[in-house]
């Protein structure tokens, strides 16, 4: 079993209700799905976060108790951080940084995500990432970033 990496935007009163009641973060990103836009980097995620710096996968305040695994929300002034930070990046740039991994490293999949056969679904990823993230700055969201 994979575990892949989410992320859900709401907008800023739903930021600070998830804040305020933990509750809801897995009742509106479970049940109701009341995010406003949503995507996932599927495993390429440990590759991801390890190469761009952390940039879309930050976020300010950590909840232990909710998605599975605990999730991260990142409130929209971080966001629109994390969209300027991703704005600096091209797809060369990247597979130069993915080329220096060890595929023998300890990041998950490393082997897959490496192996120059797989770059067009990585790059795929990671403009997917930068989309979104510009997107939801643009919107002046906030996100919700889990793995599951």
């Amino acid at each position: 079993m994979s575990m892949n990496f989410f992320f859900k935007a709401f907008r800023p009163d739903q930021i600070e209700a998830m804040l305020n009641d933990n509750k809801l973060i897995d009742a509106w990103i479970l049940q109701n799905k009341a995010f406003v836009d949503s995507m996932d980097v599927e495993t390429a995620w440990h590759v991801l976060q390890t190469v761009l710096n952390g940039d879309g996968f930050d976020g300010e305040t950590v909840i232990d108790e909710a998605l599975f695994n605990g999730c991260l929300i990142a409130s929209p002034d971080s966001v629109r951080r994390q969209a300027k930070g991703l704005g600096h990046w091209s797809s060369e740039r990247l597979l130069e940084s993915v080329a220096m991994i060890d595929p023998e490293s300890d990041l998950y999949h490393a082997e897959i995500w490496t192996d120059e056969d797989n770059q067009q679904e990585l790059l795929d990823h990671f403009n997917h990432l930068k989309d979104f993230f510009s997107r939801a700055a643009d919107h002046g969201w906030g996100i919700v970033l889990y793995a599951a």
